[in-house]
């Protein structure tokens, strides 16, 4: 008989399909038992206001924030607008979600069962569509090669068998390679209590808002039951809450006095609201509960909600998108999924434009990126970076302007090094000669080691591969220095200009 009524209810006497599906679904129908009574599920606990609200801001924020498909170039990153994938995050992954729908249900299932799944149909190298799966009706399931395979019951004849490359899964926290730990079935005693006493209180007022009473009477109570049934319609229920009750002769109504303070309700609906809200780490303002919420700490709440709750979301979908959807060719191309969370780090508009005139009087921004963040068109004039006038120089005339190669520092730095060890080491050879011509020979490899970073940067430059050109610095100086006229007293003269200066002889020999 109970079978039977369950498949009535679901409507499917001559279809039950899958049976560990529709074990599943019985399951989330009846829900577990919990220590105060109440049968706890996913279906069931969203009933309760903390737990939808929280879902529902997870879900929602991560909705709204754009998602972009991005392109590292040159000048940094910029739109990979005319890639397949891009419409279809941003508009529609599939016929019957936009990209707003689409992500609010996915988080959503993915804070109610712990993970979302989202089907990925190919039609040649890229996706064409990602079609939402119902997380109580997709299973995974590891093969004995090790591979995982993911199998969906949509009702008879739609089941399917998913290899993980077609599959987007969102797992929660304690993922195990297979699921994700349901945050609903973690914290079932707490949100048991939370339904207990959300129905204690409909009861409460059900019963007209008055405490329970007896009734005193000679008369067997057996006889008393089609009187009980009268009274309690007549005065049960709010609208008669405040009647005269008129009782037969012989019976007497005695109140027992109970008090929902002396339950302490509201102190047990404030607790186990804090207690959910941190389990989805949610700010309790976020869910509208403002009794510890100022002006002063909304905006650091905010700051915190981004970096410790959203951030980690955020990290997890696209390095999920990241891995499913783009080929490994389009990762070594730059490509990756990204949202921007600059909307939810903008802060007050006061902040807001603090920051953006610090940035401008700095140079480190346009006038017009500034306008961009702020959702504004760039105007002509207003893309040149500003720079205070205590940070400029004096002009130097055209006339004056040297053209300073961009390795000058990196070239007075290997002149410094090799002066310095070659001033060491030739004084310690103190006018022998053959232990001069030792140390030279080792030098010859001090200089190359030394100046082969710099070439391999000009390489671009020269005519020659970077190894050529040390090797001919290294000959040439060292002939130099051999050709001076040196005593005992005064040793060989080192200068570091004269490295400098047969650095750039060599370099002008090799350029292309």
């Amino acid at each position: 008989m109970f079978l039977k009524n369950l498949l009535e209810r679901r409507g499917l006497e001559t279809s039950i399909g899958n049976a560990s599906a529709y074990a599943k679904w019985v399951i989330d129908q009846v829900g577990g038992d919990t220590a105060s009574g109440v049968k706890v599920s996913q279906s069931t606990a969203e009933q309760l206001p903390v737990v939808f609200a929280c879902i529902n801001v997870l879900a929602q924020t991560l909705a709204h924030v754009p998602l972009e498909l991005l392109k590292t170039s040159g000048k940094g990153s910029e739109k990979a607008t005319k890639h397949p994938l891009y419409e279809l995050l941003k508009l529609s992954p599939n016929g019957e979600q936009s990209s707003y729908q689409w992500r609010e249900t996915l988080e959503g299932h993915r804070n109610g069962w712990g993970n979302a799944y989202s089907r990925i149909v190919r039609d040649g190298p890229y996706p064409v569509a990602l079609v939402t799966e119902y997380p109580n009706a997709t299973q995974p399931h590891r093969l004995q090669d090790g591979s995982i395979v993911y199998l969906t019951d949509n009702g008879d004849k739609n089941s399917s068998r998913i290899f993980a490359a077609d599959m987007l899964h969102f797992a929660g926290r304690g993922f195990n390679g297979l699921v994700g730990h349901s945050p609903i079935a973690m914290a079932a005693e707490t949100i048991g209590i939370g339904l207990a006493v959300h129905r204690f209180g409909a009861a409460f007022f059900g019963n007209g808002a008055s405490p329970k009473g007896i009734i005193e009477s000679e008369v067997p109570s057996n006889t008393l039951a089609p009187f009980v049934a009268e009274f309690k319609k007549n005065y049960g229920g709010l609208d008669q809450a405040h009647g005269t009750p008129i009782l037969p002769k012989g019976l007497k109504y005695k109140p027992v006095s109970v008090n929902p303070d002396d339950a302490q309700t509201l102190e047990t609906l404030k607790y186990n609201r804090t207690e959910i809200c941190g389990i989805y780490r949610v700010p309790p303002q976020f869910v509208m509960d403002l009794e510890r919420s100022t002006f002063t700490n909304a905006v650091e709440m905010d700051l915190h909600f981004v970096k410790h709750t959203m951030i980690p979301i955020f990290t997890s979908w696209e390095q999920e998108l990241n891995r499913k959807l783009l080929s490994a060719a389009d990762r070594r191309k730059g490509h990756f999924f990204k949202f921007n969370v600059q909307g939810l780090l903008r802060g007050a508009t006061a902040d807001r434009y603090a920051a953006y005139h610090i940035a401008l009087q700095d140079g480190w921004m346009s006038r017009n990126e500034v306008r961009a963040l702020e959702d504004m068109q760039e105007a002509e004039g207003l893309g040149e970076f500003l720079v205070p006038n205590n940070m400029i120089g004096d002009v130097i005339p055209d006339a004056q302007v040297v053209d300073v190669p961009a390795e000058e520092p990196l070239v007075a730095s290997i002149a410094e090094r090799m002066a310095a060890n070659e001033r060491k080491s030739t004084l310690r050879c103190a006018g022998d000669g053959a232990a001069l011509g030792e140390f030279y020979e080792r030098y010859n490899r001090f200089i190359q080691k030394t100046s082969l970073p710099t070439a391999r940067m000009l390489q671009n430059d020269l005519d020659c591969t970077p190894e050529e050109f040390v090797e001919r610095f290294a000959k040439r100086y060292i002939e130099r220095q051999m050709n001076q006229t040196w005593s005992a007293e005064l040793g060989i003269i080192v200068n570091e200009a004269v490295i400098a200066e047969v650095f750039y002889e060599v370099k002008n020999e090799f350029r292309t």
